[in-house]
């Protein structure tokens, strides 16, 4: 819960400060730098406001329809890690949640894609895993190399977290 009030908050302000800033320069063109700032700070807060709040209802709805799998998950492995990500499959950033087990990394999409789908990663086959920044700004993509060269895209909260457990994962489970 705590997690997704961050995520949401930090998603509103983003949202919030570009839309203040697309404002502000439509209003200063048409009525005036005055009018243009006015317009710009008022747009900021309310579409913050707005954006933050509805991607609060949808992480948090999210995250109850992924309780079912998670206890499905539970029941035959033990999971060290969830959250909600994303997995890129082409341009597409496919939303969903990702579960680290000490056997494998697995992604379920959501139904709100365009390309639903579920990957299975075995902990085992990982041999890379690198951080990167999504739209080279923000600091949470995680890439995901195989032995087989085959590299996942993900993007999730805390990359260094995941790439953490991964390790602990694979240095206490793999090697027994």
């Amino acid at each position: 819960m705590k997690n997704s009030i961050k995520n949401a908050v930090r998603l509103g302000a983003y949202y919030g400060l570009f839309m203040g800033i697309f404002f502000c320069i439509m209003y200063s063109i048409i009525d005036g730098i005055t009018i243009g700032l006015i317009w710009g700070f008022i747009s900021m807060i309310i579409c913050g406001v707005l954006f933050g709040g509805f991607m609060f209802l949808f992480i948090h709805y999210q995250s109850k329809k992924f309780i079912p799998i998670r206890e499905e998950i539970s029941k035959n492995v033990k999971i060290v890690l969830d959250d909600g990500a994303n997995h890129y499959m082409g341009k597409e950033a496919v939303g969903g949640w990702l579960f680290l087990t000490e056997k494998m990394l697995k992604f379920i999409s959501h139904k709100f894609n365009i390309q639903n789908h579920t990957l299975d990663i075995p902990v085992n086959e990982i041999c890379a895993l690198t951080v990167t920044k999504s739209l080279k700004i923000f600091r949470n993509g995680l890439i995901i190399e195989m032995q087989n060269g085959t590299k996942e895209r993900f993007v999730v909260n805390d990359p260094d977290k995941w790439i953490e457990q991964i390790n602990f994962v694979k240095n206490r489970y793999t090697h027994n």
